[in-house]
C-alpha cells in the first residue's frame, strides 16, 4: 500500500475513528475506576527536630493513612511499609511552627502499582522550644503500713537522683520526681524492690532508666515514754552511818512495743546507788542505776537522769 494511500485511510472517517479511540480510554478507566477499592491503616507519626529543640506542645501520635489501588496491589501493605513523618529540623527559634506530613513509602508499598496514598491530617501546627536537661533527687512514695508493732525506720533508693530532659520552660519548674507508689502493707522484715518513676509529662523524657530500686528497712516499732519522779534509792547501807545524798529523785526515758510501754510506770521503775562496798565516811560521786521489775518482753532505757549523785556519808551521831 502506498503512502499516499495509507494517509487516506487514516483520514477516512476520522470523527468516527477518534470518537472509538475516546469510548475505549473512557472504557478503561472505568474499568480500572470499578477494581478500585480504598484501604484505611493508622501508622506513627514521627516528629524530626534539630538536637537543640523538643516539641514543647502535644501532638498526634498517629495518623490516619488511606491506600487507594486494584486489590491486589495493597492488601499485602501493612504498617511498617508506610511511614509518615514531618520536618521541623530546620527550625532553630522557639515558637509555633506549621509543616505538612510527609509519607515514605517501603517494602511492598514500594512495588504496589497502582497506588495512591492520602493522609489526614495534612499537616500540623507544633511549639517547640529548647532543650533542658536538668538532673533531680528520686522521691519515695511509700504507700499503706507494715505489720503491727513494725515500722519503716530508714529506706533508700538506687539511684537517687536522674536526668531528664525537655522544654526548657516545663524543666525549669521541675525541682524533683516521685516514684509511682511503693507499699509496704503488712511487712515484718527488711526488703527491695524495683520501682518505676512517675510519669510527669508526655514531653518529659528520663534519659536514664525509668526504674530505680527501692532498699526498706524495717524493724519494730517503739513507743518512748518518760517516767518521772522516780525515787532515788541508797542501797547496801550501814546502820552506823548516816547518808546525805544531793538528788532525792529522777526520770528515766524508756522504749517499747506499745503494748509492753502501756503497763511500764513508777510501780516497776527504780533508780538507785549501791554502798555496799563503801565502809568509810566522806564524800563520794556514785553512779545511778536503772531497775525494772516485772516487765514482759523488751524494753530499751534510752536515758535518766540524774547519772550521778554525790553522796556525803558520816558516822551515826558524829557530829
Amino acid at each position: 500500500m502506498k503512502i499516499k494511500e495509507i494517509g487516506e485511510s487514516i483520514i477516512n472517517n476520522w470523527p468516527v475513528k477518534i470518537l472509538s479511540v475516546a469510548i475505549a480510554v473512557l472504557l478503561f478507566y472505568f474499568y480500572r475506576l470499578n477494581t478500585t477499592e480504598e484501604y484505611y491503616i493508622s501508622v506513627p507519626l514521627e516528629i524530626i527536630l534539630s538536637d537543640n529543640f523538643v516539641a514543647a506542645d502535644a501532638y498526634p501520635t498517629d495518623v490516619r493513612v488511606s491506600l487507594r489501588g486494584s486489590s491486589g496491589s495493597f492488601f499485602s501493605i501493612n504498617e511498617k511499609d508506610i511511614t509518615a513523618y514531618v520536618d521541623f529540623s530546620t527550625k532553630e527559634k522557639s515558637g509555633y511552627y506549621r509543616e505538612p506530613i510527609k509519607i515514605k513509602k517501603w517494602g511492598n508499598a514500594l512495588s504496589a502499582d497502582p497506588l495512591e496514598i492520602k493522609v489526614k491530617p495534612t499537616e500540623i501546627r507544633l511549639k517547640i522550644e529548647e532543650k533542658l536537661v536538668k538532673n533531680v533527687p528520686v522521691i519515695p512514695v511509700i504507700k499503706g503500713s507494715s505489720s503491727e508493732n513494725f515500722e519503716v525506720l530508714g529506706s533508700s533508693i538506687i539511684p537517687d537522683n536522674v536526668t531528664i530532659e525537655g522544654p526548657q520552660s516545663i524543666i525549669e519548674k521541675i525541682s524533683s520526681i516521685k516514684t509511682e507508689d511503693i507499699n509496704i502493707g503488712n511487712r515484718r522484715e527488711n526488703f527491695s524492690i524495683s520501682v518505676k518513676l512517675e510519669k510527669i509529662n508526655d514531653l518529659i523524657k528520663i534519659v536514664e532508666e525509668n526504674e530505680v530500686r527501692f532498699y526498706g528497712r524495717i524493724g519494730k516499732s517503739l513507743i518512748s515514754k518518760n517516767i518521772a519522779p522516780v525515787e532515788i534509792e541508797i542501797r547496801g547501807k550501814n546502820n552506823n552511818m548516816v547518808y546525805d545524798i544531793d538528788f532525792s529523785t529522777g526520770s528515766v526515758k524508756l522504749e517499747a512495743e506499745r503494748n509492753i510501754i502501756n503497763f511500764i510506770n513508777i510501780e516497776n521503775c527504780s533508780l538507785y546507788v549501791d554502798l555496799s562496798d563503801i565502809d568509810t565516811p566522806g564524800i563520794y560521786n556514785l553512779p545511778v542505776v536503772v531497775s525494772l521489775s516485772e516487765v514482759k518482753g523488751e524494753v530499751v532505757v534510752t536515758g535518766f537522769t540524774p547519772e550521778t549523785v554525790t553522796v556525803n556519808i558520816a558516822i551515826r551521831g558524829r557530829k
